[in-house]
């Protein structure tokens, strides 16, 4: 599994929940192992740029040392974080 890059949260923990579940390569069967890769938190309001409050989070992400090259140790993701300030009582 690579680290994410401007993906939404939602597909991102999808895909991480479904390659920690399965705990084997879909190619070569090898047990996975896991690489520490800290998550940025963007803003979906500014767009394709990688914005945010700053926030950042280590994850554990699994891949095949046979299959994969190791996750990149940093990656972000992108959520709507001002939709309930914008034209809100």
């Amino acid at each position: 599994m690579k680290s994410p890059h401007r993906q939404d949260l939602e597909s991102f923990e999808r895909e991480l929940l479904q390659a920690l579940k399965r705990g084997r390569c879909l190619l070569c069967d090898r047990i996975m192992q896991l690489a520490t890769v800290y998550v940025s938190v963007h803003a979906t309001e500014f767009g394709n740029t990688c914005a945010g409050q700053g926030r950042c989070y280590p994850y554990l992400i699994p891949y095949c040392p046979n299959c994969e090259l190791q996750p990149k140790e940093k990656g972000c993701i992108h959520v709507p974080m001002f939709a309930g300030l914008i034209g809100g009582a």
